[in-house]
C-alpha cells in the first residue's frame, strides 16, 4: 500500500520532512504558480519521492479552492498554466465557503461558464488526482457532480476522498461502507484521504490520534487500496512514520 502525502505550505521546514520518509512515496504539492511549482519540484532529492504531482492553490479571495464559485479570472489563469501540460495535477474540489463566501454572490452569474471552464479541463488532462468530499448521503452525490465537486465517472481521474476522522469520525460502520463502495466502482483509481497530521487552511483542524490513524490505515489495508495519502506532510513525526512504516 502506498501511503503519500499532501503538502499545503511547502516551506523548507515541512519539506525537509522527507528525511523520515524511507519507503516509496509520492508528494501532492501546493504551490500558487506553474512556475513556483516546478521550482519546488527540482529542489526535492528524496530518493524515495516517486511522483510529484501539482496542486494549485488560489489566493482567499480567489476562492483558494476549485468550484463554479472561483473567482473566474483566477480559474482562467490557473488552467491557462496548466492545460497543455502532461504534469499530474490534484485538483481540489472544495466550495469557497471558508475563505470566501462573498464568491457565492459575485460568481454566480459566472456559475456555468465556470462549469464549462472545469469541466473541458478535467476531460482533457491526462491525468488529474480530485479531492473530493466524503460522501455519506447517496442524494448528495448528484448535487456535488452538478457543483463539479465530484468526477468519480470519469476516465482519466483518480478520486480521493478526504475523509478526515480528527476533523469528523464518521465511524468504523460508515468508513468501511463508504470504502467498499468506492472500491468496487471506481478500483485502483480510488485513493482515501486520511489525517489530519497538521492543521491546513483553516487552521483550526484537530490533529489525528495514532489510534485512530491505525484504525483508519487498516481499514484502506482490508479493502486493499492501492494508495493512501495523508494530509499533511508537515506534521510528519517519528510516531506517526514508525506506524506508517508497519504497512509497508
Amino acid at each position: 500500500m502506498l501511503i503519500s502525502f499532501y503538502e499545503e505550505f511547502p516551506t523548507k521546514r515541512n519539506l525537509e520532512k522527507l528525511k523520515l520518509i524511507k519507503f516509496p512515496t509520492k508528494l501532492y504539492l501546493g504551490a500558487h504558480s506553474l512556475d513556483e511549482f516546478k521550482k519546488l519540484k527540482k529542489s526535492i532529492k528524496s530518493k524515495h519521492v516517486k511522483e510529484i504531482a501539482y496542486w494549485p492553490l488560489l489566493k482567499k479571495k480567489e476562492g483558494y479552492w476549485f468550484s463554479p464559485f472561483t473567482q473566474r479570472k483566477a480559474l482562467k489563469r490557473t488552467i491557462g498554466e496548466i492545460e497543455h501540460t502532461k504534469i499530474p495535477i490534484m485538483w481540489d474540489a472544495e466550495l469557497p465557503t471558508h475563505p470566501n463566501p462573498l464568491l457565492y454572490i459575485t460568481q454566480l452569474p459566472f456559475f456555468f461558464s465556470n462549469k464549462k471552464l472545469i469541466n473541458n479541463f478535467i476531460k482533457k488532462h491526462k491525468k488529474v488526482y480530485v479531492a473530493e468530499y466524503f460522501f455519506v448521503n447517496k442524494p448528495l452525490e448528484s448535487l456535488y457532480k452538478f457543483l463539479n465537486l465530484s468526477f468519480k465517472d470519469r476516465k482519466n481521474t483518480h478520486p480521493m476522498i478526504m475523509a478526515y476522522s480528527s476533523m469528523h469520525d464518521f465511524g468504523e460502520y460508515i468508513m468501511n461502507r463508504e470504502l467498499t463502495k468506492c472500491k468496487e466502482e471506481y478500483g485502483n483509481k480510488f485513493i482515501i484521504a486520511y489525517g489530519v497530521l497538521a492543521t491546513g487552511a483553516q487552521g483550526t483542524e484537530k490533529t489525528i490520534s495514532i489510534k485512530l490513524l491505525k484504525r483508519d490505515l487498516d481499514l484502506a489495508k482490508k479493502h486493499r487500496l492501492r494508495e493512501v495519502v495523508l494530509f499533511r506532510l508537515g506534521g510528519l513525526n517519528k510516531k506517526y512514520t514508525k506506524l506508517l512504516e508497519k504497512y509497508q
